[in-house]
């Protein structure tokens, strides 16, 4: 899952990376509030589950990406000054409305390791990413 200042996108994935399953939401977390995002967030997640082909083996886990700094510690927060969150437990947050256990990094680090995995990046021990973002919304 992706939590960008303007857009959330939810996605199926199998372990090869395949897509099998994906949403997008009509929600911009600049303008809710973290108990809206992660209500909103649970909600297609749920829905993109219950879409899944017959046969879908059991989703394992939730992963992450999120437009800030995330501090892992006794309890993992994310500190996102352009959504206004100011140390959200995101994990325990999303892991107690989906009842799956739930991965949360910086979204940066998240295309970072998955162009390392599966893009440009494959075969390096070290890759750069620039990310380029908008600050006109239409």
């Amino acid at each position: 899952m992706d939590i960008a200042q303007w857009k959330t996108s939810v996605g199926a994935f199998d372990l090869s990376m395949s897509e099998i399953g994906r949403t997008d939401l009509a929600l911009h977390p600049a303008e809710c509030s973290p108990d809206e995002v992660i209500g909103s967030v649970a909600e297609a997640i749920g829905e993109v589950i219950a879409r899944l082909p017959p046969g879908t083996p059991p989703v394992f886990g939730v992963g992450v990406g999120v437009p800030g700094p995330v501090f892992h510690g006794q309890e993992t927060l994310v500190y996102a000054p352009n959504v206004a969150w100011d140390g959200v437990p995101v994990t325990r947050l999303l892991r107690d409305a989906v009842g799956l256990p739930v991965f949360v990094e910086n979204r940066v680090r998240t295309f970072g390791q998955a162009e390392m995995w599966f893009g440009a990046g494959r075969g390096t021990s070290n890759t750069t990413i620039v990310l380029l973002l908008s600050l006109i919304h239409i």
